[in-house]
Formats: structure tokens, C-alpha cells, sequence
């Protein structure tokens, strides 16, 4: 098994030591010990430069790094310059390599401004697409897919030269033996309809199963595709609505497109249903969410299924009284529940808590406990160190939480890679990673340093 990396903006990369597929939670570091400045020993994660250029763009939060097989894919800043002689750094270089570091390849580079668009790589059969999207001169969005087969880069495609929002959402995880089609498989947009109103767009990578949903005078917004599920919105006459599906009528529906030879290995969604013993086969799921006139007073919004058995959903909303769990169809939460007394930055979701942040720290708090019956215990403490906040914050993978902080006095404004254990109590974060050449102190600042622990 391997794992998406939405994280850090790096040159560098450290490996687990063993990952057992099947098993996110066995994940296990090679752990050193070395010397600090101070000659006090520490903890040291080894770790292997591979890439030969900055891996990320302002827009990471919406892509990330990614691995399949045996090879990385990632974007980076163009350096070329445009006639007027300026650095093009707002469009994007999608590269792959191999992880010896043998092979690096470029796969395409926008030809429009794309430095805060999404991108993803998805995995099908024996290819990986790269997805991206980037400004036109039009004053819409493009959608390229670019399909690689090993070494090999085909001709570049538009999905699409008309997206008015693009959402990539693949998979956190991927396992090589898992043939599970689900909506992480597939490319969601919106554009317009000839009369002025809105549609979904939604289709896999290589252009397949293309249809369009929620077809109407008043254009639907996708608020996020998550757990399965799609969540958009739409508002009439001050009251918005937002309501989910897992689209699976629509995806059964599906005749296969002749035009579309899909590459070899992957199945479509409906194949994949038909292939699953009766146990494992999927229903229909939709449903309303939100449906109140006061979605704006939400500042942000974070929406996930209500649990594995659970075909409900929720939203967290984030005002300035704090942070409400709301549930349109659910009788506990259809006014909303408050689960915080303080705002907070959503980062994300996992079991029954919510991780955020407040301040320059990382908190947690359970989504199902009212915040009155929480007392003491209504925010717990995660982060160990002043974390910094760029692009991704912190995310989850394999029983750690991942963040961003400052190594030492001399990057303090610079964030380095932590990881901390979550299914260990009173577990320390540990760096995984190297000090860029700029960030090593001098002799000089070694020694005023060391003149003041004396």
C-alpha cells in the first residue's frame, strides 16, 4: 500500500521503514540517533533527497504529492519566461520520477495561470492520468488530462475549456489489489448552460462514463465531494439547500462510450458492482444536508457521511459563537448542535473527531458530544510545537498526524515536517526531514548560541 501525500512543499522525502498492505496503521520510521548543535543526542529520522526541483505550488492544498508503484508525481512552479521576460511562476510543470530518482520526466506545463487551480494524478489499470486545470483566455477554467503508461506520455486532452470549478478528489489511499470504483475515481465541474443557467459535470479521468447532473435555471455549486459522497448547493429565494448523492443510479445507467478505449485493467463503476458478490453491492444514497436560510452566517463549512452504516450526512459550520454539527435530516442536529464554544480553522475530520487549529496550534474535539457536556475535555491539545501555517497545515495518514513547524530559533518563520503518533498517549513529534542548506546556522551564530547556554 501506498499512500497520497498531500503535504509538505519539499525536496526532500523520507520513506517508512515497512508498510503492510491492507494495514494503514502498521507504519513504522527507521529512527537514528545523532548529535545536535548542542551535542545532546536526538531522535533522527534518515531520509533521501530524490527530487531535483521544489516539489508544490500555491495551489498544494488542492493537489499534493503522489505515488504510484514505483513512482512519484508532483508539481512544480515553470521557470521559463514568457517574451515579456518575466518568470512564469503562476503556471505549472507536472513531472514524474521514478523513486531511485533515475528517472524524471515532465508531463505538461499549463499554458495558463494555475499556481491556485486543483490537480490530481488517479490511478487506472495499468495507467496514472494527470489532471489539472488552469485559467484560459476565455475567462473559464480548462481541464487537461494527460495519460502516462510507465515511461511513456501520451498526447495531452481537454475534459473540458468551459469549467466555471474544477474538484479532483482522489483517493488519500491507494492498494494496488483494491479494484473499488467509487467517486475518488472521478473529475467533477460545473459549467454553463446556454440559457444562463448551470449544470455538474462529472466523468472519469480518460474522458469515460461522462454525464451531467442537477441540469437547472439556478446553477448548482459543489461544495465538496467526500466519503462517497457529492455535496452541492444550491440557493433560491435566500434559502439554500444542499444536498448529497453518491450517484449511483446515474453511474449504473451508464452505456459504455465507444469512442473510449478505457486502458487496460481498469473497470468501470457499474463493471465493478457487477463483479461484487450480493453482500457488497452498493444502493442509491441522497439526501439533504443543510436547508435553512442562514448558510452565510457559516463561515466555513466542512460536510462528511454520517459513519460507514450510516447513509445520513452532516455539516460542521463555523461561526463567530463557535462550531455547530447540523443535519438537516437528523433531529439532533437540525438546528444545529454546537460541538466548540470558540471559532477555529477546520482542517479536517477522521473518526469522531474534528482537527483544527486555533492560534498557532493544533486541537481536537469529538463531533458528537455537545461542547456543554465536554467541560475540560472539550479541546485536546495535539500539536507539540508552534506549528506553521503554509499551504497544508497537517494531515492524517497511518495513525500519525503530519504538521508543519519551525525546527530551531533560525526557522522560525520556515515550516519543517513532524510527525506524532495518535494511538499513543502522551507520544512526542518527531522531524522527518533536512535542514535546507540556508537554514544551518554559521559559526558565528553556532557560537553566540552556544555563549548563551553557558
Amino acid at each position: 500500500m501506498c499512500w497520497k501525500l498531500t503535504w509538505t512543499v519539499t525536496i526532500c522525502w523520507a520513506a517508512p521503514a515497512s508498510a503492510v498492505a491492507g494495514s494503514d496503521k502498521l507504519f513504522q520510521f527507521k529512527h537514528e540517533t545523532k548529535l545536535n548543535y548542542d551535542s545532546e543526542s536526538i531522535d533522527w529520522v534518515p531520509n533521501t533527497k530524490i527530487a531535483p526541483v521544489t516539489a508544490g505550488t500555491s495551489g498544494y492544498a488542492a493537489g499534493g504529492l503522489f505515488i504510484y508503484d514505483n513512482y512519484l508525481y508532483f508539481a512544480t512552479p515553470n521557470n521559463q519566461r514568457n517574451r515579456a521576460g518575466a518568470v512564469q511562476t503562476d503556471y505549472t510543470d507536472f513531472m514524474m520520477m521514478s523513486l531511485d530518482g533515475k528517472v524524471v520526466e515532465k508531463i505538461f506545463t499549463t499554458e495558463g495561470e494555475s499556481a491556485t487551480k486543483p490537480y490530481g494524478f488517479y490511478k487506472m489499470g495499468d495507467s496514472v492520468y494527470l489532471v489539472c486545470a488552469y485559467a484560459n483566455e476565455d475567462g473559464k477554467t480548462s481541464v487537461v488530462s494527460v495519460r502516462t503508461q510507465g515511461k511513456k506520455i501520451y498526447t495531452p486532452a481537454y475534459l473540458t475549456q468551459e469549467a466555471t470549478d474544477v474538484r479532483l478528489p482522489v483517493s488519500d489511499t491507494y492498494d494496488s489489489k483494491n479494484k473499488e470504483v467509487s467517486l475518488s475515481d472521478y473529475v467533477f465541474y460545473t459549467r454553463e448552460t446556454e440559457k444562463g443557467g448551470g449544470m455538474i459535470a462529472v466523468c472519469r479521468p480518460d474522458g469515460s462514463e461522462s454525464f451531467t447532473f442537477a441540469k437547472t435555471d439556478v446553477p448548482a455549486v459543489i461544495e465538496d465531494v467526500r466519503d462517497g459522497l457529492l455535496f452541492y448547493a444550491q440557493t433560491i429565494e435566500g434559502v439554500t439547500e444542499v444536498k448529497y448523492t453518491n450517484l449511483h443510479s446515474n453511474l449504473m445507467g451508464l452505456a459504455a462510450d465507444p469512442s473510449v478505449t478505457p486502458p487496460a485493467g481498469s473497470l468501470s463503476y457499474k463493471a465493478y458492482e457487477d463483479s461484487v458478490a450480493q453482500a457488497q453491492k452498493r444502493g442509491h444514497i441522497s439526501g439533504t444536508v443543510f436547508n435553512l436560510q442562514n448558510y452565510s452566517n457559516y463561515t466555513a463549512k466542512y460536510f462528511l457521511k454520517g459513519g460507514q452504516n450510516h447513509n445520513g450526512a452532516y455539516m460542521l459550520g463555523v461561526s463567530s459563537n463557535g462550531v455547530y454539527m447540523i443535519s438537516a435530516v437528523d433531529t439532533r442536529y437540525q438546528s444545529g448542535m454546537q460541538v466548540l464554544t470558540t471559532t477555529a480553522e477546520i482542517l479536517f475530520v477522521d473518526g469522531n473527531y474534528l482537527y483544527y487549529t486555533e492560534g498557532d496550534s493544533i486541537y481536537r474535539t469529538d463531533i458528537f458530544t455537545p461542547a456543554g457536556e465536554k467541560g475540560e475535555q472539550e479541546k485536546e491539545l495535539v500539536s507539540d510545537k508552534t506549528i506553521v501555517k503554509s499551504g497544508i497545515t497537517a494531515d492524517i495518514a497511518a495513525g500519525h498526524i503530519m504538521f508543519f513547524a519551525s525546527y530551531d530559533q533560525w526557522t522560525e518563520n520556515f515550516g519543517y515536517s513532524y510527525f506524532k503518533s495518535l494511538d499513543r498517549a502522551g507520544s512526542e513529534s518527531f522531524f522527518v526531514g533536512t535542514l535546507a542548506t540556508a537554514d544551518v546556522p554559521d559559526e558565528e551564530e553556532l557560537e553566540a548560541y552556544l555563549d548563551s547556554k553557558k
